[in-house]
Parts: structure tokens; C-alpha cells; sequence
């Protein structure tokens, strides 16, 4: 074998090697975005169900939307007050067993 040849080889080599990394990092990549999906996806489940045991579900798409862009300002603007808010103990007499609020009935029934 003369030396271009196994210069050759070589290359060949190293080309391969790369290949099966690439392969790799990309099953990697793709196991890790499936895994952070399932996250997700768990977490969203999670706050729906809490969404849904706190009464919300009762609410218009919209208005849902409007109670969370109020929220996400009212973090945006003032963590201390969001904290404060987040600290109070509910009171007994509205507390369930698993621990969420009871909701007030609302007074418009419009959706």
C-alpha cells in the first residue's frame, strides 16, 4: 500500500468515525427533546388540573387568557406583591382538602 493510499485510508476512516458521531449526536438530541417534551407536557397537565380543581375550566378561553396575561404583568411588575399574594394563607372555611381555594361563583354567566 503506498502512502497515498493509506493516507487515504485514513481519511476514509476519520470521515466514518465522524459519521457515527454525528449519528449519535443526534439520537441524543432527539432522545433529549423527546424527554423535555414529555415534561412539558407533564407540567401542562399538572396546572390544568389544578386549573380545572380551582374551577376554571367554567371560563371562557378568553377569559382564562386575560387572568394569565394579567398575572404574567402583575410577576413582570411586582414579585414582592406576587409573593405576598402566593404566602397568604387561604382561609379554612375556602380551603378544600387537597389544599386549592375554593372559587367565588362568578356573577356574569356570559362566555
Amino acid at each position: 500500500m503506498t502512502k497515498a493510499e493509506r493516507l487515504a485510508a485514513k481519511i476514509q476512516q476519520s470521515k466514518d468515525t465522524i459519521e457515527k458521531e454525528r449519528k449519535a449526536l443526534a439520537e441524543s438530541e432527539a432522545a433529549l427533546r423527546e424527554e423535555n417534551r414529555q415534561a412539558t407536557d407533564k407540567r401542562r397537565y399538572q396546572v390544568g388540573a389544578l386549573a380545572d380543581e380551582a374551577g376554571l375550566l367554567a371560563w371562557s378561553n378568553a377569559e382564562i387568557a386575560t387572568l394569565f396575561a394579567r398575572v404574567v404583568t402583575l410577576r413582570a411588575q411586582s414579585a414582592d406583591l406576587l409573593a405576598t399574594l402566593l404566602a397568604e394563607p387561604v382561609p379554612p372555611a375556602k380551603a378544600r382538602e387537597n389544599g386549592v381555594a375554593e372559587t367565588p361563583s362568578r356573577v356574569s354567566a356570559a362566555h
